[in-house]
């Protein structure tokens, strides 16, 4: 796809915004990407509760979760099968003005991977300079 098709996408769109995602996952034009999961220092978040009630760290255990360590006043469990995830997909925003720039940069940050147009509801901004959440995030085109 020419960036002109692209930028027609961008600008005759009915999205809310848009975003260039890069990532390992094969999606087709028109496919719900995934929502991304939360990450600090480079690690991703797992799921955690914190509680002091003794019948939900019994059902917490149950359902896969471990008590660790915590510094808080509640015990801490934590399920490393299961990730904290965001309410949307993360991307770098995207217009028809910054997309040369815009693909550009996520190559540089992310070089590995299948290039994605994708558009939806903004749901938020992501920790990132650039970053967006775009939620039911849809695939609008593959670089």
């Amino acid at each position: 796809m020419n960036t002109n098709e692209l930028i027609s996408i961008i600008e005759e769109g009915d999205y809310d915004v848009y975003g260039i995602r890069i990532d390992a996952t094969e999606y087709s034009v028109n496919d719900t990407m995934l929502a991304s999961r939360m990450w600090c220092d480079g690690e991703p978040v797992y799921a955690h509760e914190y509680t002091n009630d003794e019948g939900t760290a019994e059902t917490l255990i149950e359902m896969g979760y471990e008590e660790v360590e915590s510094d808080e006043d509640e015990r801490l469990f934590v399920n490393r099968d299961a990730f904290v995830e965001l309410d949307g997909t993360s991307a770098v925003t995207v217009t028809a003005d910054t997309l040369y720039e815009v693909i550009a940069f996520a190559q540089s940050v992310y070089p590995e991977g299948h290039v994605y147009l994708i558009g939806g509801e903004y749901a938020g901004s992501g920790e990132d300079e650039g970053e967006v959440i775009i939620s039911e995030a849809t695939v609008l085109a593959i670089l």
